[in-house]
């Protein structure tokens, strides 16, 4: 029997480990009938993908990691703070998923060679959105002319696409 511990043995473990957990938590779910529990499913998976991803050294891992660690630590604070506001409950949700997918990208470096950077884009844009439902007033009605603007900047980018020139233009007969 080889005893020797080799990379993909480790993988292995881990993978194997993390899928435990998952069934493990869905199967306490079931029997256990509580609110509090039930509150921390999300944080819980978030935290098995993440440490499954550094367990690993995979990138990929870290998104689902850091999008449930996000959204279900909003739901946990959002739950625990009281009755609030339509609009404060929003950016509470926004403001951790945000802060979910910021952490990727310090993680993404501790796991890999490339720096996962676009989740800093994805959690800048939540973090906006989020910090301008907490604001609210001319922080919301911003917001509102991004949403009118944003499309126009797309079309915009579209049209500059297609027609830029590369070097030289080819005269044809």
């Amino acid at each position: 029997m080889n005893t020797q511990i080799t990379p993909r043995n480790q993988n292995a473990w881990i993978g194997g480990a993390a899928l435990i957990a998952i069934g493990g938590l869905a199967l306490i779910g079931q029997f256990v009938k509580s609110d509090h529990l039930g509150l921390l499913f999300l944080p819980a998976l978030g935290f098995i993908f993440l440490a499954w991803g550094i367990g690993v050294r995979r990138p990929g891992f870290l998104v689902p990691g850091g999008f449930l660690s996000g959204l279900g630590m909003g739901v946990l604070l959002e739950e625990s703070l009281g009755p609030l506001g339509v609009e404060t409950r929003g950016a509470i949700i926004l403001l951790a998923i945000a802060s979910g997918f910021a952490i990727i990208t310090p993680l993404s470096m501790v796991v890999s060679a490339r720096m996962q950077w676009w989740a800093l884009i994805v959690a800048g844009f939540m973090a906006l959105v989020g910090g301008a439902l907490l604001i609210g007033g001319a922080a919301l009605d911003a917001l509102q002319l991004a949403g009118y603007l944003w499309p126009l900047i797309l079309i915009a980018l579209g049209i500059y696409v297609i027609f830029r020139r590369k070097g030289p233009r080819e005269t044809g007969c």
